[in-house]
């Protein structure tokens, strides 16, 4: 298996079907073996019913279920842990981005071990509230983490081999790149552009991500800070 592409979903019932036509007619062009990992969080709208459908239609598509709302960190989690593909990919289902920038993602990631893309004109997307709540955030997490991160997005790429010592924790989800740049590995950031929604709305807000967040963001320093780290000078052996 080439490429896996994983997608949290949470009611998002009337995207699923565009996502999954503009998603299929983007990677196809590539020509690789790929397939879809669609992680249903609990869902209480007709995502399940549609995602099962999607499944049936396609081979290359598989449905993860929880059998309750775990969260976006729990999502990627399970779809890493069933990917089979050399290459991964995630995003959201909301449709704010064009999936034609999953396919920059993947080509990007021959020169480099993991891709995070960081969203160009949010205000327009999200309203200016929530984008101006992000660059404060950004702003924090850089200072403490000392850090040059923009404002990432879901979508990003990785490569299989630098995801295989990374343990993930509730609201560690946007920490991925941290824990990535933490491990080694070569780390490239790149602009997409934002959309807004056209179906649904946004399931996370300043309220439910404030406190958890910086809770996290303490945690990750500590982990860096304290983290082994030694050089060998020779091994004597009798």
């Amino acid at each position: 298996m080439d490429i896996s592409i994983i997608i949290p979903v949470y009611n998002e019932e009337n995207n699923l079907n565009v996502l999954f036509k503009e998603l299929k007619s983007c990677i196809g062009f590539l020509r690789k073996e790929y397939e879809i990992i669609f992680i249903n969080d609990g869902s209480i709208d007709n995502s399940a019913v549609i995602l099962d459908e999607i499944s049936r239609s396609d081979k290359n598509v598989k449905v993860i279920h929880f059998d309750n709302n775990y969260g976006q960190t729990a999502a990627i989690d399970a779809g890493l842990r069933y990917a089979k593909g050399d290459y991964i990919l995630s995003m959201d289902a909301d449709l704010q981005y064009k999936t034609e920038d999953a396919v920059n993602v993947f080509l990007n990631l021959k020169d480099y071990d993991a891709v995070f893309c960081s969203r160009v004109g949010r205000q327009k997307a999200d309203g200016f509230i929530k984008a101006v709540s992000s660059k404060i955030a950004y702003y924090v997490r850089n200072k403490i983490l000392r850090e040059n991160f923009s404002d990432i997005c879901s979508l990003r790429g990785f490569r299989r081999d630098c995801l295989r010592n990374i343990t993930l924790y509730k609201n560690f989800e946007v920490f991925i790149p941290s824990l990535i740049k933490m491990a080694g590995f070569r780390i490239k950031e790149i602009k997409i552009n934002s959309y807004p929604r056209k179906f649904g709305r946004s399931k996370y807000n300043i309220r439910n991500r404030l406190w958890k967040g910086l809770i996290a963001l303490f945690v990750v320093k500590w982990m860096r800070n304290e983290r082994l780290a030694y050089r060998i000078k020779k091994i004597t052996e009798g």
